[in-house]
């Protein structure tokens, strides 16, 4: 034997040893039993083991709010309102969004610089250079229109100025550093679907094609209900056994986030009656009431 085992004896074997021994259960009473509570509904009900006294299956719950909501006439989405689109981020959209006019709106120059006939630049090069008279071209900035018979753009890097003069060793194409007309959007083009959610660069793009307003759903209102006689509201002193109200602050923070108003409630005690009273109230004006606790 090594200094480590010393006179241990050797482990049973892992299926004859003593230590198998295998144990048979013998309470045949079920975990959980099914049981129509309504009709269409059908709770399971846990045994004395479980810490769930009763569960209703996932398809069955959305069934039952389902015919609740068409019944108590609850609308399947929130109305729309229209809102201008400097307000506009994080809502989302409940009509199409369509172009008023293209963009741009005109043939523009895409850099600063000279805008040419692109037939007048024919045969420059760097052996060759072409002197453009002062009438043959115009100075251009980027995003300037592209001033009429003119037709491409000659960077400024690549014109050398001269007397008056414009010289240039490299013959341009047609169409040369310009951007064309509806070349990001054309005028009645689609561009923003129903059910959309803005986000930053999507109302710069509908401001620029002369969008100045947005049919969005009204952002829901989600009230949170705490519960607990060991709670406390964030920033009060803590005695033994008490706990701040962390789970409301991140809630409403989650509410706020995809866009909706959000609203604490004072907390409430664990008392059924207060709850149900709390719940009832937030009902009359929420769109959602989430239950911190209070369910056990």
């Amino acid at each position: 034997m090594s200094r480590c085992t010393g006179d241990l004896p050797p482990p049973p074997h892992p299926r004859t040893g003593a230590d198998t021994r295998t144990t048979r259960r013998t309470d045949k009473r079920p975990c959980a039993t099914l049981r129509d509570v309504a009709p269409g509904v059908r709770v399971i009900e846990r045994g004395p083991g479980s810490p769930f006294l009763r569960d209703v299956p996932l398809p069955q719950a959305l069934r039952a709010w389902a015919d609740v909501r068409a019944e108590t006439g609850c609308p399947e989405r929130l109305d729309a309102v229209t809102v201008p689109v400097v307000e506009a981020v994080g809502r989302v959209t409940a009509a199409p969004v369509w172009a008023l006019r293209s963009s741009p709106a005109y043939d523009a120059a895409a850099m600063d610089g000279i805008a040419v006939r692109a037939a007048d630049t024919v045969g420059a090069s760097e052996s060759t250079p072409l002197l453009l008279d002062q009438g043959a071209f115009i100075e251009i900035d980027t995003g300037d229109p592209l001033p009429d018979g003119c037709d491409a753009v000659v960077m400024r890097e690549h014109v050398h100025h001269s007397d008056g003069t414009a010289e240039l060793r490299a013959a341009v194409p047609p169409q040369s550093h310009v951007r064309s007309i509806g070349e990001d959007v054309a005028a009645t083009e689609l561009l923003l679907a129903v059910g959309h959610r803005l986000r930053p660069y999507d109302v710069a793009a509908v401001a620029a094609v002369g969008v100045t307003e947005l049919a969005v759903r009204r952002a829901p209102l989600v009230v949170v209900v705490p519960s607990g006689d060991e709670i406390r509201s964030v920033g009060e002193p803590l005695g033994p056994g008490e706990i701040a109200d962390t789970n409301s602050l991140m809630l409403a923070a989650q509410a706020r986030e995809v866009g909706a108003r959000a609203q604490v409630t004072p907390i409430v005690p664990d008392d059924p009656e207060q709850i149900a009273a709390a719940v009832r109230q937030a009902a009359a004006e929420a769109d959602l009431v989430v239950v911190v606790a209070g369910s056990s």
